[in-house]
């Protein structure tokens, strides 16, 4: 393992968009304005790698405005990426797993991001898991996600750092047969006989988008917020309506188990991406993970992923990178 890279919640499109709203209405006010002269000592003798840069996650936000009319989706490119924007150079791309073709969309507005697989019959549902061979190039769907991929060829030029993630692998590959999670929250949802086929969808969704996009992939994360209660599904009279986005409970020997995976994976990929984990949502959860990694699976993380919305045992988390 090397590096520790950290997220923040993905703001910058809200940023964007905050901004174009108030471009739209010039008599806006400023609200919480502060005059106050702030100071910043600049401390030499502490010094870190480099700084790779900013970014966001494309995602929900890509799904959702990749399809908006074109003079609109490119202003918003204009303001998040753009030099006189926020001048981000870091992007990840969210893969979607999405759920059995039966289901009537339940999730939020983008958080429904299509999956790369094809069905060959439309009427299958959740229970309908052992249908697909990734072997059979019938079972893909190479053309996939076209807005959230609209973004990539608009920034490809400008950003020098991808990322690939999975909140949950595609139905067929979950043990509840649903990518907002298990019916239990807390349950795992990967399904252990099919860790393999995952591996398999990931590494291959990296290689169709640097072959079709021209951009080199740096780094695979396989799972997002894996060891919370946040991923679960509530259905009423059979039908979902919990679960808001798509998410999947996995424990730390889980999370090695599918590093482990994806980098045999890897190894025979015309991808030189390495294998990135856990995104956890917060250090102390991410300790927990680290923690609980069998050696070889914590050996084939090449790159440590964390995120948080506080600011407890940072510096834990920064010390075992």
């Amino acid at each position: 393992m090397g590096k520790l890279s950290w997220a923040a919640a993905a703001l910058a499109p809200l940023a964007a968009l905050s901004a174009l709203q108030a471009a739209a209405s010039p008599m806006a006010p400023h609200v919480g304005r502060r005059d106050t002269a702030v100071s910043l000592v600049l401390d030499p003798s502490y010094q870190q790698p480099p700084f790779q840069g900013w970014g966001t996650s494309l995602a929900w936000m890509g799904v959702v405005t990749g399809g908006y009319p074109d003079a609109i989706r490119k202003q918003l490119v204009s303001m998040v990426f753009g030099a006189d924007g926020l001048n981000l150079n870091i992007a990840r791309y969210n893969v979607g797993g999405g759920n059995a073709p039966s289901v009537a969309d339940y999730l939020r507005p983008g958080g429904a991001v299509p999956g790369w697989w094809k069905s060959p019959n439309a009427t299958y549902g959740p229970s309908d898991k052992d249908w697909w061979d990734p072997t059979n190039a019938s079972h893909w769907n190479l053309a996939a996600d076209p807005n959230q991929r609209w973004w990539i060829d608009q920034i490809k030029d400008v950003v020098t750092h991808w990322e690939i993630f999975s909140n949950s692998p595609p139905w067929f590959q979950t043990v509840s047969g649903y990518v907002s999670g298990g019916f239990v929250a807390t349950d795992e949802q990967i399904r252990s006989d099919k860790i393999n086929d995952f591996a398999t969808y990931l590494v291959k969704v990296a290689e169709a988008l640097e072959a079709a996009h021209g951009i080199k992939v740096a780094t695979i994360e396989p799972v997002n917020e894996p060891n919370t209660n946040y991923w679960s599904t509530t259905l009423t009279n059979g039908v979902p309506t919990g679960g808001r986005q798509e998410g999947c409970h996995a424990g730390p020997t889980m999370q090695s188990n599918v590093a482990i995976a994806v980098k045999n994976r890897l190894a025979t990929s015309s991808s030189s991406a390495i294998v990135s984990s856990p995104d956890e949502t917060n250090p102390s959860t991410f300790l927990t993970d680290f923690y609980g990694w069998n050696n070889t699976g914590a050996a084939d993380i090449g790159q440590l992923h964390l995120h948080s919305y506080g600011t407890d045992q940072r510096a834990s988390a920064r010390d075992v990178a």
